[in-house]
């Protein structure tokens, strides 16, 4: 059953994605679109590249051809979701970067040619699935702040920053992960976009003290991905690919030893 019979559950998404064509990255301020704080956009213009080779073969992990993966049982133009993912997994190198922690992500994906992206008050990388029939291309921006909280701030800012960005949706705890020994909550939408835009703080021991990062993982699609909008709604293909691969990255995040976010306090 290809993408366009199949039945899509209808979702509500902020306005400014819905016209957003593709969205990938953090961009613009610290608000109800679910974007990052003020500065440039570190993913632009990568959905305009192209690979020669983006033919967007078997990533299903399966070697008898079975479909298996995240996004399995769901097609978009007659190509299955699971082509946008895959059940193996790669590390990122974060070592030597700011972030306090590791990640990994599909191992059918590469980095994106615009990160990793440094800003004034951020770090962050991007990486992407191959394009497929030159229109069809997913993404995953992994983004941390700078700034340090102190843990008696922790709640203030958790609070400043989740009614921030609570719009048509309200942000939420909608997931939590083990990480050094505590639980993280993980604020998003239960509605769309769920899964999409994930915020949440991770503990960093530092020269004074214990302290918090907020962090930003958020996957994003091409425009060909949008089946329809009307006013504030949108109708998407692929959707519970976005949250099977949050199921197999989130339990994947850990503290990252070599990072070198001592210069940037």
């Amino acid at each position: 059953m290809t993408g366009e019979n199949r039945s899509i559950r209808r979702r509500r998404v902020l306005a400014v994605l819905a016209g957003a064509g593709a969205t990938a990255g953090l961009a613009g301020c610290s608000d109800s679109s679910g974007e990052g704080p003020s500065g440039d956009d570190p993913s632009e213009g990568a959905t305009t590249s192209n690979r020669d080779d983006a033919s967007g073969g078997d990533t299903s992990g399966d070697d008898n051809g079975s479909e298996t993966g995240p996004g399995a049982g769901e097609e978009i133009n007659g190509i299955s979701c699971s082509e946008f993912g895959s059940s193996v997994l790669q590390s990122y190198g974060t070592g030597d970067t700011p972030l306090v922690f590791g990640f990994d992500y599909p191992d059918t994906w590469s980095e994106s040619g615009s990160s990793p992206s440094r800003r004034s008050d951020r770090y962050a990388v991007i990486v992407r699935s191959e394009i497929i029939d030159n229109r069809y291309q997913t993404f995953l921006t992994v983004g941390q702040w700078l700034k340090p909280i102190a843990p008696e701030e922790l709640e203030q800012e958790v609070s400043a920053e989740v009614e921030s960005r609570s719009g048509n949706e309200e942000f939420e705890v909608t997931r939590t992960l083990q990480y050094a020994g505590e639980t993280i909550d993980i604020y998003s939408t239960p509605e769309y976009p769920e899964g999409l835009t994930n915020i949440f703080w991770l503990p960093h021991e530092t020269a004074d003290g214990l302290r918090y990062f907020q962090t930003i993982l958020r996957f994003s699609y091409s425009s060909s991905f949008i089946a329809e909008v009307e006013g504030s709604d949108v109708e998407i293909y692929c959707e519970s690919l976005f949250d099977d691969l949050a199921d197999q990255i989130f339990p994947t995040i850990e503290p990252n030893p070599a990072t070198t976010i001592a210069s940037e306090l």
